[in-house]
């Protein structure tokens, strides 16, 4: 009866594919319809549970290394080395040598400088010379001085005396020294300037009276000897023979006609052995005189 019972299922199950395969048949020769819109699911279908699980040998993300332990922490930095130079080991600024530690050159005396003008140098310049003895080339700064400043009193005071002590040009003296007087009417030394002046005309007379005759072009040479001396002069290329100033007389003179330019002098005495020199052993005077003109020079008064 089992068997009659499989036997009926079979059938049915035979019938029933036959119906199906039948009905695909008929369906698949007819046109298709539109297809219905399909309604939002109500509900999110669950994912399946079965879904294969990644292979094993896959590593897992808590698999990851972990970094090496001995890592070095940032404690663990180097410290700079303890020996390192400390600020406080640089020099300090105050062991630069300062402008006031530093030997700095004078400027040369004739060199302008920015604390002093031309006038201040040329009048340094030409007292500087005037004390040496050397008239005239003090003249020559004292008459620049009297150029870039006409009415600077004190420089005619210099220039007088120059001409007086120097060339023995008493007619220029007088004229500094009356200028000075004029410009500085209280001058302590009033009286004595004006003493000087008279005297220098009074020996502005002597010369005039003796009347040099200088050849017309040239200029003269005069050389007075108030000393027992004979002297030689040698006047550039010029040579003057100066004789003894006799007791019964104050002083002797000779002359000699030279060309003008500029020249210097200097007297030997063959007797004595010595030659007449400044208060700073200078032997050599040197002059200008132009023609017409008298260069006049002494000794030993």
């Amino acid at each position: 009866m089992k068997a009659s019972i499989r036997n009926t299922f079979a059938i049915a199950a035979i019938l029933l594919l036959i119906i199906m395969l039948t009905a695909c048949s008929n369906s698949s020769s007819e046109p298709a319809a539109e297809a219905p819109v399909a309604a939002a699911p109500t509900q999110t279908p669950e994912p399946p549970t079965d879904t294969p699980e990644p292979p094993s040998p896959t590593p897992e993300p808590t698999d990851t290394p972990e970094p090496p332990t001995d890592t070095p922490e940032p404690t663990d930095t180097p410290e700079p080395p303890t020996d390192t130079p400390e600020p406080t080991d640089t020099p300090e600024p105050t062991d630069t040598p300062t402008p006031e530690d530093t030997p700095t050159p004078a400027p040369p005396t004739a060199s302008p400088t920015p604390e002093s003008s031309p006038v201040d140098e040329h009048l340094a310049l030409g007292a500087q010379y005037y004390d040496q003895d050397e008239y005239d080339k003090a003249i020559v700064e004292f008459e620049e001085v009297v150029r870039l400043d006409p009415n600077l009193a004190v420089v005619y005071a210099y220039l007088g005396y120059s001409y007086a002590l120097g060339p023995e040009q008493f007619d220029k003296a007088i004229e500094a020294l009356e200028t000075y007087v004029r410009l500085s009417p209280n001058a302590e030394d009033k009286a004595e300037v004006e003493g000087d002046i008279q005297l220098m005309r009074e020996a502005l007379a002597s010369q005039q009276d003796t009347q040099f005759d200088i050849p017309a072009g040239m200029a003269l040479f005069v050389f007075k000897n108030y000393s027992g001396e004979v002297w030689d002069v040698d006047i550039g290329p010029y040579f003057l023979q100066v004789p003894a100033n006799p007791p019964d007389r104050e002083y002797t003179y000779t002359t000699i006609p030279i060309e003008p330019g500029t020249y210097t002098w200097q007297a030997h005495s063959p007797g004595g052995g010595y030659y007449i020199t400044d208060s700073n052993g200078n032997q050599g005077f040197e002059f200008t005189v132009a023609a017409g003109q008298t260069y006049g020079t002494q000794c030993c008064r």
